[in-house]
């Protein structure tokens, strides 16, 4: 299973379909972080069949669609936590993140907010556990976390305009940043 994410798009729904026609023969679902979500049900009639999930962000004020200020995803043997990040503090750390994802059982945590591209992998057990981990061959543990922020498709503080991509593959996750 592919997927592709989004985050802090503000408007630049032009930008996000660009991407969308890129990805979209490969990935599953695609997924929005906030801050523009709306623009990817706004984009979504033209990519059917695939599966849509976007969160509320600070700045999505009015939306025509029932967004929530986070989800929680069972997908292709994950459970993916995803937020826009303010109300968790990830300008200052990504700890609140990880503490969010970890209370819900989820072993990835998609975000935005920092119009910054971000990946992580936070484990916070023991060092039995995580040799345990490393020999699991679904590459999951109970005490870790990937975090993962897309970037920002519309207003890069890093660069030139990003996505993310999640591959899960026999029970691992692969993650990806593109760029326009």
């Amino acid at each position: 299973m592919k997927i592709a994410v989004f985050s802090d798009s503000h408007g630049r729904n032009d930008l996000m379909e660009e991407v969308m026609g890129r990805l979209y023969r490969t990935c599953d679902v695609f997924i929005h972080a906030g801050d523009g979500a709306s623009g990817l049900f706004d984009l979504s009639a033209g990519y059917p069949e695939r599966m849509y999930i976007a969160v509320r962000g600070n700045c999505d004020g009015f939306s025509p669609y029932p967004l929530r200020g986070d989800e929680t995803a069972d997908l292709d043997g994950h459970r993916i936590f995803i937020s826009h990040g303010d109300r968790f503090g990830v300008k200052l750390s990504p700890e609140g993140m990880r503490s969010a994802a970890l209370s819900r059982g989820a072993d990835i945590a998609i975000f935005g907010h920092t119009h910054k591209k971000y990946y992580e992998f936070s484990y916070v057990g023991s060092e039995e556990k995580l040799k345990y981990a490393a020999m699991n061959p679904a590459g999951r543990c109970p005490d870790a976390v990937h975090l993962f922020n897309p970037g920002s498709i519309g207003a890069p503080k890093d660069g030139r305009p990003s996505w993310g991509v999640i591959e899960l593959k026999n029970g691992a996750a692969l993650f990806s940043h593109g760029e326009l």
